[in-house]
């Protein structure tokens, strides 16, 4: 039975895989003369952190402090784009009746992402979201975590969840594993085109568009 969630955010909760991949692009073409291919976005990259996608890119060459500046400076390019995004940026249909749904039934989510702690500013004040989560226990890139099975083994503990009744929502590869790694059986995916056959490697529960019609599940 499932009484908890997490949710990945990005291309998860918002799907913004495309301004990232712009972002990169700019930081990729300027570091190694070409950027990211969608190979490497889809299949190699999306779930890990900045300082492992820099260290791809450069071949682990930078210095901790130009790994650093060169995370910040990607986010803001980031960050940038995601504001001049016509109409505002949304969530993903369906997530805030979600959260609705959710508190009603009395069953506690969190947040637990790859991205750096001003990215996550950024999206709190964006989307509103301290009106659905307790914004103190969002798990994100502080520098103590490799990859994501480590991000969600440190949300289980800070929400003091049970792995078994535990739901993971993501999109990557590399969430899906970190999901399994860090206990959880339950894990649905976020339709993505390019990783469908990718998604059959894994028993996952459902994959989904939005987060419509998902009450059967509790």
């Amino acid at each position: 039975m499932i009484k908890s969630v997490i949710f990945d955010f990005n291309g998860t909760l918002f799907d913004d895989g495309k301004y990232h991949k712009v972002a990169w692009g700019i930081v990729s073409k300027e570091l190694r003369g070409y950027p990211l291919t969608i190979e490497e976005m889809n299949h190699k990259l999306n779930g890990y952190t900045n300082e492992n996608i820099l260290k791809y890119v450069t071949d682990d060459s930078l210095s901790k402090e130009e790994l650093i500046y060169q995370s910040s400076r990607k986010e803001a390019i980031y960050r940038d784009i995601v504001k001049e995004i016509e109409g505002g940026a949304k969530l993903i249909d369906g997530a805030t009746d979600f959260f609705n749904f959710l508190i009603n039934k009395n069953i506690p989510f969190t947040i637990s992402s790859a991205s750096i702690k001003e990215n996550i500013d950024f999206f709190i004040k964006t989307f509103k979201l301290d009106s659905f989560f307790d914004v103190s226990t969002i798990v994100y890139d502080d520098g103590r975590f490799n990859n994501k099975g480590q991000m969600y083994k440190e949300s289980l503990k800070v929400m003091n969840f049970i792995p078994e009744e535990t739901l993971i929502f993501e999109d990557s590869i590399t969430g899906i594993k970190g999901a399994y790694e860090a206990g959880v059986k339950d894990v649905i995916a976020i339709y993505n085109e390019n990783l469908l056959n990718r998604y059959k490697e894994f028993p996952l529960k459902k994959i989904v568009t939005n987060y419509n019609n998902l009450s059967d599940l509790f």
